[in-house]
């Protein structure tokens, strides 16, 4: 993905992510938003109030930066975009971002185009900005700096979609097997626990064996590339499951994302509302997946 600049001032768009579930806590309203960064690549502080920002460059005037807001020298703003279109401790826009990409325009109190972006689709938890703080060269991070600078964070080339392949897919099984991962690049990763794996688990290099439930978890890993995505498939070895009434939903995610103290949605019944991601698998009655 190459963004379109169309144009570069002082102030410019230096990071965004536009799907959050893990980073960034909304302060003010709880639960994960969406947010733009800014950065002033100058040596003096900014007034930003009377300024306008919009994700639909047609609609310049879309949300108007309040007054009172400064941008100090070499320094970043945050706008949360969660639609509340207001100020608490925080500034929050009248829009949310597009996971499926779309444009964004920095406009100043002259209605003079300052910077723009045009970016496509983005995945979760993955931010995109600028290589180093001011860049014009830009890059995926699975490691969000929001507000703070971009130069000492890993940047990526993009996002690696090679898949593994199973050998046996999910389902009932009454006898041990062995299962093979492949793919057509890069290294495959695994895990047995239910979490995502990621580059400290294990790599696939011989068959493993299944004999008792298990629930395997593995992704393709590229040299300068964010993970590809997590698949997913659950074995089962349960005699009472055999000749089950109903059909089986498997859900598998992270135990933290269930049991974690602070975040775990089992445990607290009075934090924000958290989403987390998990697979979901559907066996029929016949064990077709």
């Amino acid at each position: 993905m190459s963004p379109t600049q169309l144009l570069t001032g002082q102030v410019v768009i230096n990071e965004l992510m536009a799907s959050n579930s893990l980073h960034a806590d909304d302060p003010d309203f709880e639960g994960s938003s969406d947010w733009i960064e800014l950065y002033n690549a100058s040596d003096s502080e900014i007034d930003l109030g009377g300024w306008f920002v919009t994700d639909n460059l047609s609609d310049t005037l879309k949300w108007a930066v309040p007054l009172g807001t400064f941008i100090p020298a070499g320094g970043h703003l945050v706008l949360w975009c969660d639609g509340e279109n207001t100020v608490e401790e925080n500034i929050h826009t009248s829009f949310n971002l597009s996971s499926l990409g779309e444009e964004l325009g920095v406009y100043n109190a002259e209605l003079t185009l300052v910077d723009s972006l045009v970016f496509s689709g983005l995945d979760t938890d993955v931010s995109f900005g600028r290589v180093t703080d001011g860049n014009s060269e830009w890059a995926w991070f699975n490691v969000p700096t929001r507000g703070t600078s971009n130069d000492a964070a890993e940047p990526f080339n993009g996002i690696s979609y090679g898949v593994p392949y199973f050998s046996v897919e999910g389902g009932f099984y009454e006898e041990a097997f062995t299962l093979e991962l492949s793919g057509l690049s890069g290294v495959i990763r695994y895990t047995t626990d239910g979490r995502a794996p990621t580059a400290e688990d294990d790599e696939f290099s011989s068959a493993l064996t299944i004999d008792s439930t298990a629930f395997v978890r593995a992704r393709v890993f590229e040299d300068g590339f964010i993970p590809g995505p997590v698949v997913t498939h659950s074995y089962f070895f349960d005699p009472t499951l055999t000749d089950r009434p109903l059909p089986v939903f498997s859900l598998v995610s992270d135990p933290d994302h269930f049991w974690d103290a602070d975040t775990g949605i089992y445990v607290q019944d009075f934090k924000p509302e958290w989403e987390w991601p998990l697979n979901v698998e559907f066996f029929e009655n016949d064990g077709n997946n």
